[in-house]
């Protein structure tokens, strides 16, 4: 992700202490609610592409 991505989608999720494969769980978690999150378009677009796409193929 980018780096204005990862900082917004951060703000949303305030929890320090989650590694990487939670990050991804918490937003597989939230996928149908992603617009609702209040962050810009874009990061929500970039989420679907880069985040929501890999976590897709690693279950497949």
């Amino acid at each position: 992700m980018s780096r204005i991505g990862a900082v917004a989608l951060y703000e949303i999720v305030a929890l320090d202490q989650l590694d990487e494969a939670a990050c991804i769980q918490w937003v597989v978690d939230r996928r149908e609610r992603l617009d609702a999150l209040g962050l810009p378009s874009i990061v929500v677009r970039e989420i679907r592409e880069k985040v929501l796409a890999r976590a897709v193929l690693k279950e497949e």
